[in-house]
């Protein structure tokens, strides 16, 4: 264990230093160094910044993330701990990561949108939309994007280029918690989903 006691850690990232970084979201909201040795405790960085969620760092330096209760994307000096906001109108941005052109792109959850953000003016331009509830997303090392979307259990394939998706993979359930049976019908809450 590199760290314990932070309930509702969520997102992580590593800085191009080789420093491990990591939130609490939902049961908590703060930002935290850890110790990839586990030798010395989280070191707290943040706290009530918004619901920082899926994070990356720039080619800059700066982490940039969005705030998933603000909906804002912000860039965040660790060290200085100078916080800014790059872009906000969002509904619930989820996550946030960058190609290697260092083109930023977020995540609109709640939207279900790919917004590509110039990381300087801050201009948003959706380039694709897909089902909401779209949970992180990464690039690959030939820079095509995935996504994650939650209430589908489902990884897409979006071509930044042309906005058109594709799915790679979806799951009849993510995560059934409960039923109800009335008939010959069953219920079932699928934590993202009622089926």
């Amino acid at each position: 264990e590199l760290a314990t006691g932070l309930p509702g850690i969520n997102s992580l990232a590593l800085k191009q230093d080789g420093r491990l970084f990591a939130t609490q979201v939902f049961l908590a909201d703060a930002l935290y160094e850890i110790d990839r040795e586990g030798k010395k405790p989280a070191r707290k960085i943040l706290a009530d910044m918004g619901g920082l969620n899926g994070f990356d760092f720039g080619p800059d330096g700066l982490l940039y993330g969005p705030l998933w209760f603000e909906g804002q994307v912000v860039s965040l000096d660790v060290d200085s701990i100078e916080l800014r906001v790059i872009a906000d109108g969002f509904k619930i941005p989820a996550a946030v990561n960058f190609n290697s052109k260092g083109e930023l792109f977020v995540a609109d959850s709640a939207r279900g949108e790919v917004v590509k953000v110039d990381v300087r003016t801050g201009k948003k331009k959706v380039i694709s939309r897909v089902r909401t509830g779209i949970d992180n997303l990464a690039f690959d090392a030939d820079d095509n994007l995935y996504l994650t979307i939650m209430n589908e259990s489902a990884i897409y394939q979006v071509d930044v280029d042309t906005g058109k998706t594709r799915m790679v993979k979806e799951a009849k359930l993510g995560a059934p918690q409960d039923i109800a049976i009335q008939g010959d019908t069953l219920y079932l809450s699928d934590t993202f989903a009622i089926r």
